[in-house]
């Protein structure tokens, strides 16, 4: 019978932590805080199940959607501008440089990729940034709206959620100009979906085959220390 793996703790040594300058261990420390948000939104997009009311299944997909998309944003502009300017590439593996090299290239050149081009939206707008302009398809400039506009969920005298979908409408429509023409219109969704979750995948591999040069030798496992988070 198998019995159930407790956890154990990957530590670094005191002794190479001290010998690493400030700036690189605090660049490591962002590596592991992107591959830990990365790897995050990866399994909430497998774990939240499928809703049997449409809007709630539609507006469910689409918000892990713009998580996702956001992380990708703010993860290349941290490896780019920020942790390999610090690092340098001395270790970016030959396993990992194919990906590197064509990410880099891709997110640097953002404004012409098509993926890319679709992420910047999307954080800015709806992802990260939380513009106004999200509602301009429902809403005029003079407040008019051309119809009822559905914002909640109510059981009884409380409201289960604030179910504002209204907006993806305009925003998808947007999006639909901005995939490449080859894209069927009406399945430029899935190309997104199928897009955001290989994009997040090689950028964790990326970020992974780094960390795995720059703690090598540095490391070591033994039981986890639970007592660091308080009851």
């Amino acid at each position: 019978m198998s019995t159930i793996k407790s956890p154990v703790g990957i530590y670094l040594n005191k002794k190479d932590v001290d010998a690493m300058p400030a700036a690189e261990l605090k660049a490591l420390m962002q590596i592991l805080r992107l591959i830990n948000i990365l790897r995050y939104s990866l399994r909430l997009n497998v774990l939240i199940k499928k809703d049997h009311n449409k809007l709630f299944d539609f507006r469910n997909k689409t918000e892990i959607l713009f998580y996702m998309i956001a992380s990708i944003k703010e993860a290349v502009k941290v490896i780019y501008n920020s942790i390999i300017p610090i690092i340098g590439e001395k270790y970016i593996s030959k396993e990992i440089e194919e990906l590197y090299r064509d990410n880099k290239v891709r997110a640097n050149n953002w404004k012409i990729d098509p993926f890319y081009k679709i992420v910047d939206y999307i954080r800015n707008n709806v992802g990260f940034h939380f513009s106004e302009d999200i509602y301009n398809g429902i809403i005029s400039e003079d407040g008019v709206t051309q119809n009822d506009i559905l914002i909640g969920v109510a059981v009884g005298e409380t409201i289960n959620d604030f179910l504002i979908i209204e907006p993806y409408t305009s925003i998808f429509m947007k999006i639909a100009e901005m995939v490449p023409e080859d894209i069927d219109k009406l399945k430029f969704h899935d190309w997104l979906e199928e897009n955001t979750i290989k994009e997040t995948d090689i950028i964790c591999k990326i970020l992974e085959g780094i960390l795995r040069i720059m703690i090598k030798d540095k490391a070591y496992k033994k039981v986890l220390d639970e007592s660091i988070v308080k009851d």
